[in-house]
């Protein structure tokens, strides 16, 4: 109770953000595949991992590989 109030989202949404926020993190990570980031954040579909990532970051995880 009171969660949002203090950090200003839900706590789905706040734990959402760190998970996105942890992808990011691993796909700088030499070496780690889109497919495997999205099996070690809990993601039993590479596609709702995509989806998800790009929601929140505005790109694809695979262009991200790339930078």
């Amino acid at each position: 109770k009171g969660f949002k109030e203090m950090y200003g989202a839900t706590i789905f949404a706040f734990f959402q953000c760190q998970r996105m926020e942890h992808a990011k993190y691993l796909l700088y990570e030499p070496g780690l595949t889109v497919t495997e980031v999205s099996a070690t954040l809990g993601y039993s579909s590479i596609s709702h991992f995509s989806t998800a990532f790009k929601k929140h970051t505005g790109i694809k995880p695979c262009e991200l590989l790339f930078r």
